[in-house]
């Protein structure tokens, strides 16, 4: 998977959209979005309708997949949380949709917590 296609991925789970959800965004088919997210294909020049729907969003992120996702960070999250939710979305970009279906009712369960 190429970085690009891995920080789609990791933006879609960052501002919780399904695929396509994400595909009617950005104008395309769930099936190209899909194509993109696994890496097949590197939509940068693509990718302009994120930044209208998100004009905080890092463009720069999602060429290096390193830094903050968004120009501006909440000033409510402090670095732990910031790093700990990187983390989250790190491991929820590696594992299939079974799984992140699974991952989405233990979250759920925590917030009654």
């Amino acid at each position: 998977m190429s970085i690009i296609g891995k920080n789609i991925k990791k933006f879609r789970f960052i501002v919780g959209k399904s695929q396509q959800e994400m595909a009617d965004i950005l104008g395309i088919s769930q099936r190209t979005y899909a194509w993109w997210e696994s890496g097949k294909d590197i939509p940068f020049g693509k990718l302009a309708p994120l930044k209208e729907k998100y004009p905080d969003l890092d463009m720069n992120w999602f060429l290096r997949g390193k830094g903050p996702v968004y120009i501006k960070t909440p000033e409510s999250l402090d670095q732990e949380a910031a790093e700990f939710i990187t983390e989250i979305i790190d491991t929820l970009s590696k594992i299939d949709s079974k799984d992140y279906n699974v991952a989405k009712r233990v979250l759920k369960g925590l917030e009654k917590v």
